[in-house]
């Protein structure tokens, strides 16, 4: 599965701060998709790095030990198949809303072309070929840092025209992506570890994150919403920066690491369960707000999360079932 958002050991060692930080991502992704509204001021908040955040780890554990055929393979298999998985589940949900919510139906005005417009999944799979050949290219490393300044460059120069807007996205997802491979040695050193026993100093992460962002417009990557550059690219840094510190500071936790491993089944189903959730929250007689307003988001949020626990398990116990299938084969 994709490394960045994945069910999958991605090193030899497994890194639990590594599964802690995605645990925290996805926990974010699910709860800003809860409130729904762009503009409101948490969402403004979480918005203004949690999608960097992936793009950031996908490459510090992004290796090239395998050919380029094998890590294609392997990519495709972790990353595009969950991409048609989501598109699916949602061409399912707009039946489903069609027809239970709204009374009407018809094939025609479905929209098959959903697939080509969930935006993450697919330049998480062109940033880590980028990534990989210009890791391949570089000798020892030493261009990947430049590399990314240069990627940077472009990808917000681009940010002036129109129609390109795919491209823009990867070469944004990449920046992030060679800079957690340019720092990866230096994260899972004894270094950085060292540094996280003066935690204290992480407390002022988040707080200065809240501040900067609220001075920005709601960031969406997916339209190349950036509003101002300078303070995106530093809420990014702030945000992971904050992430990796109360990740290391954590150092175990079993449910954000749950999480974390499951990442990729969550980000594929969540938004499936949060649009039935709302769809059921919003025909309540006691409910007389959106439920992606305050304070109901919040039970949204709750509800989500506890359908994703067991879908996961459900999810992890067929596979348990299979393997045990397959090796009894094998015997036979």
């Amino acid at each position: 599965m994709c490394e960045g958002l994945s069910t999958q050991p991605a090193v030899n060692k497994r890194h639990e701060f590594v599964d802690i930080m995605r645990g925290i991502g996805i926990i974010l992704v699910v709860l800003g998709h809860s409130i729904g509204f762009m503009s409101e001021n948490l969402n403004i908040f979480i918005l203004s790095f949690h999608m960097p955040l992936f793009f950031f780890i996908s490459g510090m554990l992004l290796s090239t030990k395998n050919s380029f055929k094998a890590f294609l393979k392997k990519r495709a298999i972790g990353i595009l198949i969950p991409h048609v998985i989501l598109s699916v589940l949602m061409i399912v949900e707009s039946i489903i809303f069609d027809v239970f919510l709204f009374h009407r139906f018809s094939l025609w005005e479905v929209n098959y072309l959903v697939i080509f417009q969930s935006w993450f999944l697919p330049t998480l799979f062109f940033m880590e070929i980028v990534c990989y050949g210009i890791l391949k290219l570089s000798e020892k490393g030493r261009f990947v840092l430049p590399a990314a300044i240069l990627v940077f460059c472009v990808a917000f120069i681009l940010t002036s025209y129109n129609g390109i807007q795919y491209v823009q996205q990867v070469l944004c997802a990449t920046f992030f992506g060679l800079v957690g491979i340019a720092i990866k040695s230096f994260l899972l050193s004894d270094k950085a570890s060292n540094i996280i026993k003066y935690s204290c100093c992480g407390l002022f992460l988040i707080p200065a994150l809240a501040i900067l962002s609220s001075f920005n417009l709601p960031v969406g990557m997916y339209m190349n919403q950036y509003g101002n550059k300078i303070v995106f690219l530093t809420t990014s840094f702030l945000g992971i920066a904050a992430t990796f510190v109360i990740a290391k500071t954590i150092n175990k936790n079993q449910a954000l690491e749950f999480f974390g491993k499951n990442s990729i089944y969550i980000y594929v189903t969540q938004a499936f369960v949060l649009r039935c959730i709302m769809g059921v929250v919003n025909r309540l007689p006691f409910v007389n707000m959106n439920a992606s307003s305050y304070p109901y988001y919040f039970i949204v949020f709750i509800l989500a999360m506890l359908v994703e626990i067991v879908l996961i398990l459900c999810i992890n116990k067929l596979k348990h079932f299979k393997k045990a299938d397959s090796d009894k084969k094998i015997l036979l």
